[in-house]
């Protein structure tokens, strides 16, 4: 009979194990368990390891050079803060195409940022690389965290260009007396600004770990002159080469002269073209001198008709035509001439021009210089050897003056500035009331005379002051005094006809200065000249001082000049002219 479902039979798969079978069934179901049991052991004991690492950084880390190894986070700051914050105030060395110079980090924007550095070497992790970094010294160099500033790199690049940045020196050749120098073409630098400072934010840190870190090249170019050497050297073997190895004829008509080197050399140089080549030039000016300083005839200058007093009467001078080696025709002649070696061959041909007087004889004797139309004499009384020598300095220098019809006679730019050197000694002069010593002291007496032969010549009278003092030598209101710096005398010869003014002076104190207005007679003057009145007496007064000057009381006195002029029976002046004297003070010198 078959057994039962839920029968057991002994040896059959379903019987209990027994003895060594139900020990092993067991251990199997533990092992799971004491596996885990393990694995926790093992990553608890592996998390409190990474746990207790998580703020030192790991061994043998260093940063810029700086060992870190081992320091925990704030120690990592400090280390880092103490020994590469000082680096970066330190100039960077930096080359330029050749051209050293430094740049500071700091200054430039670029920092360093030691917090996150030392942020960046520590923290907790599971990794077990960084837990065996923690434990074995690996030597791992790690770098800096930075900052940077872009306007202050900007800048600090923008400043570095201007002082390394050139403009390219142009090849050249420069004379002087000796001949030639060659200035040598330089190529310029020109700073890549943007590249620069790229290349500036990648390399810096990374030389803050050497001790003495190698220039730092920065990208630049090189802008070529456009004048190089080969255009020099080519203008030196054409032109300046034979230019300066001997003198430079010059033939002007049938004459020749030579200017030797150092004469002509100074007025040559060298252009530069478009091209690049460069071109002859000279200082046509310069070089006209120069030959004129050897062969002096070779120019002339015109020679105005003039009149001269002859036997007592004007005569017509004639006019020179004179002649000039022209300065534009000397230069191109000179530059072809001197592009030739020495021979025959070089020499500068030019012709002499004329120069035509801006008088010419028939304008001249145009003017009707025939007769004496007013003379005037004033004396020389009482003149010492001083005043007399400034009234002859003065009349000569007036002396055989031509005025042109409608031109203006100014004293004062005629005589000019009364010195020593012109002549003129120190005499008496009216000066703050009183008589004083001045240079040029008496010219008042040219003046004087002047303006009476004007004034009876007819001729307008422009502008003139009587002295603050009469004066008994000079006609009472019409009378002229004179300072260079606020006092004239000038007159215009407003007639059809040349005046000539003759002057002359006496060679002692009882001579006379006289002048002579010639010219055609063409005006009628009337003139009167009232009675004193307001009649004002002087003052008497000593002066205790080693200038004094003494002088001798005058009354002060009010009279009125009148002139008429007339030419062809009409009136063409109509002059009245109140003068006013002050009296002149009783002068004691104690």
């Amino acid at each position: 009979m078959p057994p039962a479902d839920d029968a057991s039979t002994p040896g059959s798969p379903t019987e209990p194990p027994t003895g060594e079978g139900r020990g092993t069934a067991a251990r199997r179901r533990r092992w799971p368990w004491g596996v885990g049991a393990a694995a926790v052991l093992v990553l608890g004991g592996y998390g409190a390891a990474a746990a207790l690492t998580a703020d030192r950084v790991p061994s043998g880390t260093t940063v810029a050079g700086v060992p870190l190894g081992g320091l925990d986070r704030d120690e990592a700051e400090q280390r880092l803060a103490q020994d590469l914050l000082p680096r970066a105030e330190e100039p960077l060395a930096v080359d330029v195409l050749g051209t050293g110079a430094e740049v500071v980090p700091a200054d430039a924007g670029l920092a360093l940022d030691p917090r996150a550095t030392a942020d960046g070497l520590v923290g907790f992790s599971l990794d077990p690389r960084v837990l065996w970094a923690h434990v074995a010294d690996r030597g791992e160099e790690v770098a800096p965290e930075t900052t940077v500033d872009d306007d202050a790199l900007a800048a600090a690049v923008e400043d570095l260009a201007g002082r390394v940045d050139a403009a390219p020196v142009e090849g050249d050749v420069v004379f002087d007396a000796e001949g030639y120098d060659v200035v040598a073409a330089v190529p310029g630098t020109a700073l890549d600004r943007e590249a620069a400072a790229a290349a500036l934010e990648e390399a810096w840190p990374g030389v803050l770990d050497q001790a003495a870190p190698e220039a730092l090249e920065l990208p630049a170019e090189a802008p070529a002159p456009a004048v190089d050497a080969e255009a020099v050297d080519a203008f030196v073997a054409s032109f300046a080469e034979p230019a300066v190895a001997g003198p430079l004829p010059v033939r002007v008509g049938t004459a020749t002269a030579e200017v030797p080197v150092p004469a002509f050399a100074p007025a040559l140089s060298a252009e530069p073209g478009e091209d690049g080549a460069l071109a002859p030039v000279v200082d046509a000016e310069a070089l006209r001198s120069a030959l004129l300083e050897v062969e002096p005839d070779l120019d002339a200058e015109a020679q105005d008709a003039s009149l001269e007093l002859q036997d007592g009467r004007p005569v017509v001078v004639p006019a020179v035509v004179g002649r000039s080696v022209a300065a534009d025709a000397l230069g191109p002649a000179a530059l072809e001439a001197l592009a030739v070696p020495p021979g025959p061959e070089r020499v500068a041909v030019v012709t002499s021009q004329e120069v035509q007087p801006e008088r010419t004889t028939a304008d001249v004797e145009a003017l009707g210089v025939t007769e004496v139309i007013a003379e005037f004499s004033t004396p020389l009384r009482g003149s010492n050897a001083g005043r007399l020598q400034n009234v002859r300095t003065a009349a000569r220098a007036v002396d055989e003056t031509l005025l042109a019809p409608g031109e203006v006679f100014d004293l004062n730019e005629v005589l000019g500035r009364r010195t020593a050197a012109a002549g003129y000694a120190e005499a008496t002069i009216i000066s703050g009331g009183r008589y004083v010593e001045s240079y040029g002291g008496g010219v008042s007496q040219i003046s004087t005379t002047l303006y009476n032969g004007a004034f009876f010549a007819g001729l307008e009278l422009l502008d003139h002051q009587p002295h603050s003092f009469y004066i008994s030598r000079y006609p009472e209101g019409r009378e002229a005094t004179l300072d260079f710096n606020s006092i004239d005398m000038r007159f215009r010869n407003d007639t059809s006809t040349g005046v000539l003014i003759q002057m002359s002076a006496g060679s002692s104190s009882s001579g006379d200065v006289t002048v002579r207005f010639w010219g055609t007679d063409v005006s009628d003057v009337e003139t009167s000249t009232s009675s004193r009145r307001n009649i004002t007496q002087p003052e008497s007064r000593e002066i205790d001082d080693d200038d004094c000057i003494p002088s001798t009381a005058g009354e002060g006195f009010t009279v009125t000049v009148t002139r008429t002029v007339t030419r062809a029976g009409g009136v063409v002046h109509d002059d009245r002219d109140v003068v006013r004297y002050d009296p002149v003070p009783g002068i004691t010198c104690v």
